[in-house]
């Protein structure tokens, strides 16, 4: 649980109830309602889904802006790992997130008519294997004609991503498509501007869900979930409006991807023979 998460105001909203029907306050009553209502509400399905909507909102709005029309490269951003990368082809570490974003990229490619290139995939995360190593990989797997791949495998952040991305690429490039989550984008976005970038966001997939009903006012877990990764990014981007980090970047030479046929075989294997591995242990379940 995070220190922004809804269930600290709700449990402190709660126990100052408790503690006023004992001791007969109504002030710490008041109180405790005015915490514990707004708790509750975003652990629901349609506070979360509101909250989410706020922040997605802005994306659709900056998606036709006029830089869209002259971008000079595109920036993939990693959406995480799950667990460690035992290797740059353990795919299963790839976080749904991130699947998510490499999947719409690739949708996005097979349906336009001048897919955008040369692409930097952006993630250095926390772990010995970068992020952006294991997308690139898993890209070039299911694309093997795909074009050298720019890695930036440097970040820990959005923040020092866009400072890394902004030293990788050529002076000249100032205008990028920038791919990810409608709901990571505003923050992505206003920490690629001021690493000096003009931004067209493009967002890959989106959390928001129209919900109906009553069942839409009781709590869940995953509302929980989508209401603590909409306030990290509230939280998030006001943080580097108010107080932007200033953390060096460093970054080393310049990785890239590029047509590695034995490589692109020994992935299809080891990919296939984790398949197989898996529908054998469901078949013994």
């Amino acid at each position: 649980m995070t220190w922004y998460s809804p269930l600290i105001p709700l449990l402190v909203g709660m126990a100052l109830l408790a503690v006023s029907a004992f001791m007969s306050r109504p002030r710490l009553a008041i109180i405790g309602l005015l915490l514990a209502l707004p708790g509750y509400v975003l652990m629901t399905p349609l506070g979360a889904n509101l909250l989410v909507l706020t922040i997605e909102h802005r994306t659709k709005a900056a998606e036709t802006a006029p830089v869209c029309d002259q971008v000079q490269a595109a920036v993939l951003l990693s959406g995480g790992l799950n667990r460690p990368a035992e290797t740059t082809s353990d795919f299963g570490a790839l976080s749904p997130e991130t699947l998510a974003r490499i999947f719409a990229w690739r949708n996005r490619d097979l349906t336009t008519d001048a897919p955008i290139r040369p692409l930097t995939i952006a993630g250095g995360g926390p772990f010995r294997i970068p992020e952006a190593e294991v997308i690139g990989s898993f890209l070039r797997l299911i694309d093997p004609d795909e074009p050298p791949l720019q890695l930036e495998i440097a970040s820990a952040n959005t923040w020092e991503s866009a400072k890394a991305v902004r030293k990788l690429l050529p002076e000249s490039t100032s205008r990028i498509l920038l791919a990810s989550s409608a709901l990571h984008l505003p923050r992505a976005s206003f920490a690629f501007e001021q690493a000096g970038f003009e931004v067209c966001p493009l967002a890959l997939n989106r959390h928001y869900l129209a919900v109906t009903g009553w069942t839409t006012l009781l709590p869940q877990s995953s509302s929980l979930a989508k209401s603590e990764s909409a306030l990290h990014e509230i939280l998030g981007e006001l943080s580097y409006r108010i107080n932007p980090p200033d953390t060096p970047v460093t970054v080393p030479h310049s990785r890239e991807q590029g047509h590695d046929q034995e490589s692109s075989k020994k992935s299809r294997r080891l990919v296939i023979q984790q398949l197989h591995s898996a529908s054998f242990h469901l078949a013994g379940d």
